[in-house]
């Protein structure tokens, strides 16, 4: 059904690359057999695919793309002259006098992974590699993964620990440092944001320096990419973008694209129609047939159950595709700055952080039978995390998983680079700054927005604000308590017709629903889940798509990967969720 072993490489602009401490043949052999170069340092491997130069002592493999003073730098390339800031979507490794040292950028979004003497961008390769030298074991505990709560918090990984015993997540303010027989994790300055109340005359000066963060990277994106694309939402985060971009007189160096969801057509084109800009389009598009299975073999290569909601280009037979390349500006990584998971329901009687209390909250909210022993990782995760009070430490439980895998795997869209001119560390000063009461109000991107615009800050959005003027940290505006009201003019959008070969699809929720009834099938025969074809996920299936529900989601991953444990898992005869 799935290929687990079957490797696709990155797309543009990363490369993969895996480093072995361990200077092993049989790893050599493999990785070379996948067209992987070898460049071996003082009795260390680095292995690397998409470029064919061999680097040097002194050399940066650079891997992704972040911002210069003037421009923006895009891989996969070998310098050593490169000059960039944390912000962007990146992994370098940087060859020293004795060693590799292993970052990726500020808030981790191209994540790293690393154990028993193996760092690697892609889960997958670790997972092939240990098979390949009979060193492979499955964590036991992942299996509750896709059950913990029905909701963001585990539509992706959520704990440091993988699906592979003894391999990690590298942490957001953590770098690595390899040399033989050692994997050395270090704290990486720059990116350890801790959470330190301040004043509010220093809370908007770190405002002022990330609206001058924003601007300075859009003015890079649009020079880089003419033809660029502003995704523009009912919601906040893309708000700051469009207000910046009107502020700077750019607003038409962009086209807007929206989403067919909720209000956001409606209150998209209420800002154009009264602010600026124009709706676009990719110039072509064409029609890419695939397979289900092929899909799928493609996701599991890049996600490797990191992800466990399933993004559509994977679920369709075909696909549109702009047979040009585009950049995609979005509103990602703003929701780091506040406490995303509270705002969906996830809270605590508490202030203060208890382990006592997550476990409970636990037991209580999980679709599937769990002991404590079975939430190691997840304690071990949280006491990790950084904060002292539950809204710090689900607000870095946000940047640690979700936003890393809902945004920062994002990179490896075909055609496209999705950028984020929110990731500023001056922005992230400012979220850290601030009383967790008044943080967890979105007010940062609020406050943001209203330096490029206060019209265009106090206009509707799809969800109605609370009063910021009676919220702490507030600076007067003649607006305090108003909102403004946007007329939605939906003639704005304008609709291309494709110039292919008409085709009948089915719609991409039913597509889910008849794959994950075949799974069902194949379990029910096999064995594979006992339960799983039970009264109590039956009737919570059939409530799933009754509802359209993307949990939908939950159960293909829960399925597929007690296939996974059926086939490698050595230790355990059977998947006992």
């Amino acid at each position: 059904m799935i290929n687990f072993e079957k490797f696709f490489e990155s797309n543009e602009p990363n490369l993969d690359f895996l480093i072995d401490t361990t200077n092993n043949s049989r790893i050599r052999s493999f990785l070379e057999s996948l067209n992987f170069r070898c460049f071996e340092f003082n009795g260390v491997n680095l292995f690397y695919n998409k470029i064919t130069q061999n680097p040097a002592r002194g050399d940066i493999l650079f891997s992704g793309f972040s911002y210069t003073d003037k421009s923006i730098i895009k891989g996969p390339i070998i310098s050593n002259n490169i000059d960039f800031d944390a912000s962007g979507n990146f992994i370098s490794i940087e060859i020293t006098q004795k060693a590799f040292v292993v970052r990726n950028d500020l808030f981790g979004l191209s994540p790293i992974y690393f154990g028993k003497g193996l760092i690697a961008n892609r889960l997958q390769l670790i997972f092939l590699v240990l098979k390949e030298i009979g060193d492979l074991s499955l964590n036991n505990n992942y299996t509750l993964t896709p059950f913990l709560l029905w909701n963001a918090f585990s539509q992706q990984i959520a704990s440091f620990q993988t699906i592979l015993s003894g391999i990690r997540k590298l942490q957001q303010n953590k770098f690595l440092i390899a040399s033989q027989n050692s994997i050395q994790e270090e704290t990486d300055a720059l990116k350890d944001v801790p959470f330190c109340e301040q004043s509010s005359t220093t809370y908007h000066t770190y405002l002022l320096r990330a609206a001058d963060d924003i601007v300075k990277n859009l003015t890079k994106i649009i020079s880089f990419d003419r033809n660029s694309f502003l995704a523009v939402t009912g919601g906040k985060d893309s708000r700051v973008l469009y207000a910046a971009l009107v502020s700077m007189g750019k607003i038409n160096d962009v086209q807007i694209i929206t989403n067919d969801v909720g209000r956001d057509r409606y209150i998209s084109t209420g800002l154009v129609q009264k602010f600026g800009g124009h709706f676009g389009f990719p110039e072509e598009e064409s029609l890419l047939y695939s397979s289900l299975s092929n899909n799928f073999d493609h996701y599991f290569s890049h996600y490797f159950f990191n992800k466990i909601n399933i993004p559509d280009i994977y679920i369709r037979e075909n696909m549109f595709l702009s047979n040009k390349a585009i950049s995609l500006i979005g509103g990602y990584c703003g929701e780091v700055y506040y406490d995303f998971y509270q705002n969906i329901g996830i809270r605590f009687q508490s202030e203060k952080y208890s382990e006592n209390e997550l476990i409970s909250m636990l037991k209580a909210n999980s679709f599937s039978e769990i002991t404590e022993k079975d939430l190691a990782d997840i304690t071990y995760t949280f006491s990790n995390l950084q904060g002292r009070t539950w809204s710090q430490k689900l607000a870095s439980h946000y940047l640690e998983f979700r936003n890393t895998f809902h945004f920062g795997s994002r990179i490896n869209k075909l055609n496209q680079i999705d950028f984020s001119p929110l990731v500023s560390r001056n922005l992230f000063l400012a979220s850290r700054c601030l009383p967790d009461a008044v943080r967890d109000t979105s007010r940062i991107t609020f406050d943001l927005t209203k330096i490029f615009s206060e019209e265009i800050a106090y206009s509707q959005y799809e969800n109605v604000l609370p009063d910021y003027s009676k919220i702490p940290y507030n600076k007067h505006s003649k607006y305090d308590g108003i909102i403004l009201p946007l007329q939605p003019n939906l003639s704005l959008i304008k609709y291309k017709k494709l110039q292919i070969p008409q085709i009948s699809t089915k719609p991409l929720f039913q597509e889910k629903v008849d794959f994950l009834t075949k799974l069902l099938a194949e379990n029910k025969a096999n064995g594979f889940i006992p339960d799983i074809n039970g009264k109590k996920h039956t009737e919570k299936i059939v409530y799933f798509m009754r509802k359209k529900s993307p949990n939908i989601d939950k159960y293909i991953t829960a399925v597929l990967m007690s296939l996974f444990y059926k086939l490698y898992n050595k230790n355990e005869s059977s998947f006992s969720r």
